[in-house]
This record gives structure tokens, sequence and C-alpha cells, in this order.
């Protein structure tokens, strides 16, 4: 436990690579919350277009008095409004897909002292697809867990049970994390997604007693920005603009200490 409190105070001594990490992830975060908001500012911005500033009550008078050509020509909008909404998503989850891609290929070419390239780019698209794919099934795993724990073992109602259903999400969340960072890690050393994967188990098996004695430490943490949470939302409460940028920032803090942090005891 010496040598994993060790590692946890010089993890938090690397200044400038969590700052680093910090700065990719913030201007990668803040392009990809950019163009989310765009696409939905267009189809705003296309319904109110569409609908002349009318609400659905006027909308449905004049769809009754309106002759057969109008109509005709407000259902053909409609359908304009539906494909661009449909291609919009498509082409957005792409887009989101390349530019998130982006912040682990240049992390990890950063902590790993890697030069870049277009090829490893792309491999990391593919990674990112095949992780989501397990974080789905890793989510609806998670949510039965909890749900059947709750249900056998009953903590009482009310904040007892509030508690108890957060902590548990809270380590599968980090057990996701770790999972993640350490297939990352092995990813970005050779490149193949499936081998990545299975170093990663191989990996995690072999430091298993570091890396349980850090998940206590990361624990601690998380319970700590938790209560700083806490706090800022009691004063923060009529400023959710402000509330959600803390919390956000505070997150990606975390994440790019976190990666630091596991990466010295895995390494």
């Amino acid at each position: 436990m010496k040598n994993a409190y060790t590692l946890y105070l010089q993890s938090w001594k690397e200044h400038k690579k969590i700052g680093v990490t910090y700065l990719i992830g913030g201007i990668i975060l803040l392009l990809l919350f950019l163009v989310v908001a765009g696409f939905g500012q267009l189809l705003t911005a296309k319904a109110s277009a569409l609908s002349g500033g009318k609400s659905p009550e006027q909308l449905k008078v004049d769809l009754l008095n309106n002759s057969i050509e109008k109509n005709q020509a407000f259902i053909d909008s409609i359908k304009s409004l539906i494909y661009i909404f449909v291609g919009g998503v498509i082409l957005v989850a792409f887009v989101l897909l390349f530019l998130y891609s982006a912040i682990p290929f240049f992390i990890w070419n950063y902590l790993l002292t890697q030069s870049y390239s277009l090829r490893r780019y792309w491999r990391w698209n593919a990674f990112n697809l095949v992780m989501a794919i397990i974080l789905l099934i890793y989510i609806i795993f998670s949510i039965l867990l909890v749900f059947i724990t709750n249900v056998l073992f009953p903590s009482g109602t009310g904040l007892p049970r509030l508690i108890f259903s957060s902590v548990l999400s809270w380590i599968y969340l980090l057990l996701f994390f770790i999972f993640y960072t350490a297939a990352a890690y092995t990813f970005a050393q050779k490149y193949k997604v499936w081998e990545s994967i299975g170093n990663a188990f191989s990996l995690l098996k072999e430091k298993r007693s570091a890396v349980g004695k850090m998940s206590l430490l990361v624990m601690g943490t998380i319970l700590l920005l938790y209560l700083v949470l806490f706090l800022t939302s009691k004063i923060l409460v009529p400023q959710t603009i402000a509330l959600v940028t803390i919390n956000l920032a505070l997150l990606l803090l975390f994440l790019s200490w976190f990666r630091i942090y596991l990466l010295k005891v895995i390494s």
C-alpha cells in the first residue's frame, strides 16, 4: 500500500503531463460541443422557419383552412426537415467519432513519446468503435447488477439506498475506466484492436494487487471531488451553466490525472 500511495503522490506532481492532456481533452471536447450545438441550432432554425413561429394549434388550423397545394408544400417541407435530421445525425455521429478519437491519439502519442501519423489516427477510430460496443454491453450488465443487488440486498429507502446505488455505480464506472485506459495503453504500443483488449486483461491480471490498491486511493479521490461538486451545487444552484462547466472541468482534470496514475501503476 505504501508503494501505491507513493505513486499516488508522484502522479499529482506530473503537472506538465496533466496540463497538456487536460488541454488536449478540453479543446477537443469544446469542438465536440460546438458541433452538437451547431447542429441543434440548425434544426431549430429549420423548424422555426417551417412553422413560421406559429404554435401547434395554429398550424392545425392552417392545415384545415389551407388549400391542398399549400398543405402538400408544407408536407414536403416536413419531409425535407426529416431528411436533414436523419442525414445530419449520421454525419454528426461520424464527426463526433473522428473528433473523439483525436483525444487518445494525441494524448497517448504524447505520453509515450511516439510519432504522429494519419495511419495511427485512423486505427484509433476502429479502437473506439469496438470500445463503444463494449461500453454499451457493460452499461447494460452494470444496470442489471445494480438492480439485482438492490433487490437481493436492500439498503433501506431514501438517502441510504441512493448512496448505496451511487457507490455501486461509481465502482462499475471506475472498473471500466481502468479497463479502457489499460486497453488504450496496450493499443498505443502495437495498434491492434483485439490483441490490445486481450493484453489489457492480461496486464490487469498481472498487476491486480497494485491496481486494487490504486483503486482504493482513486475512490477516495472521487469521494473528495464529489464533496466539492456537492458544495459547489449548493452555492451555484441558479447558475446552471456555471455548475455544468465546473463539473466538466473537474471531470476532465480527474481523467487527465487518472490516466497518468494508472500508467505509473501498470507500466
